[in-house]
């Protein structure tokens, strides 16, 4: 009787067994696949650069969109606060507030003096302004490119320690019930259980933050934060080095082409120069000359050299930032190809395994300690991913340029290039110079051509004539006086283009 009593015990275990590892089999030999599926394209998801769209439009204001970044910002530094209060929430605030300003490479914000703006003086800084709100507008597009990622990383954190958890869970059966029979310890089993109950505590923070960080995205695209969080597409394809298609020598260049800080900087050297002409020819204004006189000739000189001092440094600037963002992204990439290569061998070891166990020829509680492993490496893979794809981001944002290759991978609209469809053509016989602006792509719409000399040669000219081209009419003293300067061209689309003339 008692004999029978503990075969029915001993086949109750049996069973309870068989029925844990039956209900943990399914997690088990398709982990790789659950993994993966954080990278999986998601149906009525929103990509990168139509999040851009909706956050930066015709129809909304470049100051609105910037307002709201920063509340979205601000949220998800009170987020963190609340759910990590012990230094992390302080340290990342300063780190979401410090990371952003109205211009990251160059403050250009002038210090001319207000009192004395001439017709000359005011377009240029209204051109100056102009060029602020593109840096603006390419610093908000770059902080959406920050937010986009880092939730994608996040939100695939939280999947694999999910998977972490289950497995854990099916571990401690597994040991709870080996010990029932002989097979295992309780200093096995409180080990596992500490990690899972650290791990526990960690995910529900996480995921805490996480859900109530997301809602910042309403506030991005002015929804209400009551409203359901928009999806957001993952990325699965990874960057390459040699997809890079720019020298850093060609990034340099194109760099200073196209931005909108030196542009501005010129503009408010050239505003300097109307400024001390203004202050020179004061004698003929009711102020004339006075003990003032030589005081303000000197002060708007220095403002003059200030603003070329400004714009060196502007220039400085963008060069260091092309050849730090540069090696930064390069370095990102090398170590995704590290940790990828890695994952794939531990991902090879894990099917293996998976493929043992279901012959029967190992161990439930054996497959997931290297199934815990796997999703060690596969998380380290994933962060450098969404990693070098910001740091991309961060180098195009300066460069104002795509440097990469595979346009699939951004999901960005390449812009068009203007150089070899739009010219200046020019004219000279003698003393008498003609400008003009000519587009060989008639679906390219020129608005207006303003002219820009240097060395104050002659004053700004704007022309609107489609009909003559764009064309301006200059006289020198002598015929061989050499003119130079650019063209700021504006498209009926809103864009500008620069060109420059040596003539």
């Amino acid at each position: 009787m008692k004999n029978n009593k503990y075969l029915i015990i001993f086949i109750s275990l049996v069973l309870s067994i068989n029925f844990a590892l039956a209900s943990n089999t399914k997690l088990a030999t398709t982990i790789t696949e659950q993994a993966e599926s954080v990278l999986v394209k998601k149906d009525n998801a929103i990509t990168l650069q139509e999040l851009k769209n909706m956050v930066i439009s015709d129809t909304i204001d470049v100051q609105l969109s910037y307002e709201r970044l920063f509340q979205a910002q601000k949220q998800i530094g009170s987020a963190r606060a609340q759910y990590f209060p012990y230094g992390v929430g302080t340290v990342a605030t300063v780190a979401y507030f410090g990371t952003f300003s109205y211009i990251i490479l160059a403050e250009l914000i002038t210090s001319l003096p207000s009192k004395i703006f001439n017709v000359q003086k005011r377009k240029n800084i209204r051109n100056a302004q102009r060029e602020n709100v593109k840096v603006i507008t390419a610093n908000i597009n770059n902080q959406i490119a920050i937010m986009y990622y880092g939730f994608l990383k996040d939100e695939a954190m939280l999947k694999i320690a999910s998977l972490e958890l289950q497995l854990l869970e099916a571990k401690v059966s597994s040991l709870e019930e080996r010990i029932e029979i002989g097979m295992s310890n309780e200093i096995e089993l409180d080990n596992v259980k500490y990690r899972y109950h650290n791990l526990r505590e960690v995910y529900l923070k996480f995921n805490g933050y996480y859900y109530q960080s997301l809602k910042s995205l309403n506030t991005l695209i002015g929804r209400s934060s009551e409203d359901e969080v928009i999806k957001l597409q993952p990325v699965a394809e990874f960057l390459s080095v040699d997809d890079i298609n720019m020298s850093t020598e060609d990034m340099t260049n194109t760099a200073i082409t196209n931005s909108s800080e030196l542009k501005a900087a010129d503009y408010m050297i050239k505003a300097a120069h109307n400024n001390t002409r203004s202050a020179r020819w004061s004698v003929l204004s009711f102020s004339g000359i006075g003990f003032g006189y030589m005081s303000r000739v000197r002060f708007s000189k220095s403002e003059t050299q200030n603003a070329y001092f400004k714009r060196d440094s502007v220039k400085r600037n963008i060069e260091n930032e092309v050849y730090s963002r540069t090696s930064k992204l390069v370095n990102s990439i090398n170590i995704f190809n590290q940790d990828q290569s890695l994952y794939n061998s531990t991902k090879a070891y894990v099917e293996g395994d998976i493929a043992e166990f279901n012959a029967g020829q190992l161990t439930l509680g054996r497959l997931i300690d290297t199934e815990l492993i796997y999703l060690t490496d596969f998380r380290e893979a994933v962060r450098t991913h969404y990693s070098s794809l910001n740091n991309l981001d961060g180098l195009e944002r300066v460069v104002g340029n795509s440097v990469y290759a595979n346009q699939a991978v951004l999901d960005t609209p390449e812009k068009p290039s203007y150089d070899s469809i739009i010219d200046i053509q020019v004219n000279r016989k003698r003393r008498r110079i003609n400008l003009s602006v000519t587009s060989s792509d008639l679906s390219v719409e020129i608005e207006k051509v303003e002219y820009n000399f240097d060395y104050n040669l002659f004053n700004e000219m704007t022309s609107t004539s489609i009909g003559s081209n764009f064309a301006i009419k200059l006289k020198t003293r002598r015929k061989s006086t050499e003119v130079s300067g650019n063209a700021v061209i504006t498209l009926s689309n809103g864009d500008v283009i620069n060109k420059t003339f040596n003539i």
